[in-house]
């Protein structure tokens, strides 16, 4: 049985399939953040993109990106990302990415 669930793939599904591509948090705030439901990291990036345009406008630059520790899960990183609005308002704001980076890592040999 083994055997046929690795050829045949297995009927198993994730904790990740019931999730939209990005739940959790608002994202404004390291307690909130914005949690990525994605196994790319180039995908992570164009729905990262699509989050903060849905909250700022299309209008936006982007500036500063920081890892930072999580403050609820310090085994956890965060992606804090700074942004300034057409208007000239800074806005900053907090990605889990941690299925994206762990994908990356097990299809590097890293993990």
């Amino acid at each position: 049985m083994n055997f046929i669930s690795r050829f045949f793939g297995s009927k198993k599904k994730s904790e990740h399939d019931d999730k939209p591509p990005i739940y959790g948090g608002d994202g404004l705030s390291g307690h909130a953040p914005a949690i990525v439901n994605c196994a790319s990291m180039g995908m992570a990036q164009a729905l990262i993109d699509g989050f903060i345009s849905e909250s700022c406008g299309k209008d936006w630059e982007r500036g500063t990106e920081f890892t930072i520790a999580s403050p609820s899960d310090p085994n956890k990183s965060l992606r804090m990302i700074c942004v300034q609005t057409s208007d000239g308002e800074e806005c900053s704001y907090y990605f889990d990415l941690s299925r994206p980076v762990s994908v990356a890592m097990k299809m590097s040999g890293l993990s």
